[in-house]
Order: C-alpha cells, then sequence, then structure tokens
C-alpha cells in the first residue's frame, strides 16, 4: 500500500465538523433530580383538648397498656401528655402518650398540690448514653 503512494499510507482529507444544532433532549435533568421542597413545617406543641385537666382519667387505646385508665397529670413540651396509673393501682408509669391516642372520661381524680413535676421533662424519658462494654477475651 505504501509503495502504491510513494511510501506513506493515504490519507484523506479531514471533513470539516459541521457547525453544533441545538439539540432538544428527550428528557431534561429537571425530571431526573429531585429539588428538596422547603420545610415551613415548625413544631408547635398540641393543643389541649379542652375536657382534660390534670386529674382526670384518660382511657389508652394503645401501646402496651391499650385500655387502662390512667390520670392525666400535665402536658409536657413535646405536646404529649404525662401520664401515671398510678402504677401501685394498675402497674402503668410514669408515661409520655400522645393526646390522640387516648379517650377522655368525666371522672375527675384530686391531684395533691404538694406533688412537684417541675422535674419531668421530656429529656427525663430519653435513654441514657451507656458506654460501650468492651467483651472480656478468656
Amino acid at each position: 500500500m505504501k509503495k502504491k503512494h510513494g511510501g506513506k499510507f493515504p490519507q484523506h482529507p479531514k471533513k470539516e465538523k459541521p457547525e453544533e444544532v441545538a439539540v432538544v433532549p428527550k428528557y431534561y435533568p429537571a425530571d431526573d433530580v429531585k429539588k428538596p421542597l422547603k420545610r415551613r413545617f415548625v413544631n408547635r406543641k398540641a393543643k389541649l383538648h379542652s375536657n382534660i385537666k390534670p386529674g382526670s382519667v384518660l382511657i389508652v387505646l394503645a401501646g402496651r397498656f391499650m385500655g387502662k385508665r390512667v390520670i392525666f397529670l400535665k402536658q409536657l413540651d413535646s405536646g404529649f401528655l404525662l401520664v401515671t396509673g398510678p402504677f401501685k393501682v394498675n402497674g402503668v408509669p410514669l408515661r409520655r402518650i400522645a393526646q390522640t391516642f387516648t379517650i377522655c372520661t368525666s371522672t375527675v381524680v384530686e391531684v395533691p398540690k404538694t406533688l412537684d413535676l417541675s422535674g419531668i421533662t421530656d429529656e427525663f424519658f430519653q435513654k441514657g448514653k451507656n458506654s460501650k462494654k468492651k467483651a472480656k477475651s478468656e
């Protein structure tokens, strides 16, 4: 082949590239890339039902103590209700329950005014950070 062309491989003249024409894509990237939505949600304390007052007897509708009657003590900052059995009476300890999972009865028990609930907040119910126990090698 080189002999035919004077000792060089034949070279074809380079074609000029036509100007790029704007091609409309089949899919726009906006369809594939999800844009995060703006969150305007603000956590607010749930409004307490008008018939729920400290000492009101509530019936628990869900969870481990479903069907138990409990006494409402106060509403926590998160909006949950602080309730108790009392534990000695029906085995329900101090618990947080959303008011959507309760039914209020007309019965009201007198709660002593000397009862100090200021120390019980949502942080009271958080699990403590346990240090990881190292496995003992024998």
